[in-house]
């Protein structure tokens, strides 16, 4: 198993990017209404506190992988089948962005295009990272985190200096 070397910015800005990946998109919770910043707050919170939990477990287990670890807990044939399902929900949910992202952009952006046309740069861009490994996608998590930062703070000053 290779090294894998990620600084503490690089982590943060994976999971910033990570909370608001597909908020942009489908929207923040509807139902918290002008609390949802108290809503993404403790969506934060307790997403740190398991990945410290998960963390602390992988350190005392001689940093195995999350199948071996679950053979540890449940045995062979259970951890096997866990494993496979928590692949297909991952598999799920990343379709289910992908889906997200390709239809709002051609419904939006790109009117009366087929929703293909979206959806395959999308899955080579993300077959490329995945090629690459954790560092690059975590380097270029930096970067666009950078510029999103840039680009959030420039419309904010239009929106101040130009007033309501």
């Amino acid at each position: 198993m290779n090294k894998v070397s990620i600084s503490n910015l690089e982590l943060c800005s994976m999971m910033l990017l990570f909370l608001t990946g597909s908020t942009i998109v489908v929207g923040l919770n509807f139902s918290a209404h002008e609390d949802s910043v108290l809503a993404v707050a403790i969506e934060i919170v307790f997403g740190i506190i398991l990945f410290y939990y998960y963390l602390l477990v992988v350190k005392r287990s001689g940093w195995k992988e999350f199948v071996p670890l679950l053979e540890l807990g449940f045995g062979s044939l259970l951890s096997k089948v866990i494993g496979l399902v928590f692949g297909f929900y991952f598999l799920y949910i990343a379709a289910r962005v992908i889906n997200d992202f390709a239809f709002f952009t051609t419904q939006i952006l790109f009117r009366n295009s087929p929703i293909w046309v979206a959806a395959i740069p999308f899955l080579l861009v993300v077959g490329y990272c995945v090629m690459l490994g954790i560092e690059s996608i975590a380097r270029s998590a930096f970067i666009i985190t950078f510029t999103f930062l840039v680009i959030l703070f420039i419309l904010w000053s239009f929106c101040l200096s130009y007033g309501h």
